[in-house]
């Protein structure tokens, strides 16, 4: 992971991008739970066999 970045583009200037806030202590779990409203769909198509 890249804390700091410095990119240089001769049309675009200089970048500088710093990371900061960093926490790390575990994310809260919630983050991870499906909306209770949320549908999958499959749309993924049965494979042929071949002979």
């Amino acid at each position: 992971m890249n804390v700091s970045v410095t990119r240089k583009d001769p049309q675009e200037g200089t970048q500088v991008i710093h990371l900061r806030d960093l926490s790390r202590s575990e994310p809260d779990p919630a983050v991870f739970e499906t909306p209770a409203n949320f549908t999958m769909h499959d749309l993924r198509q049965p494979s042929q066999a071949t002979q």
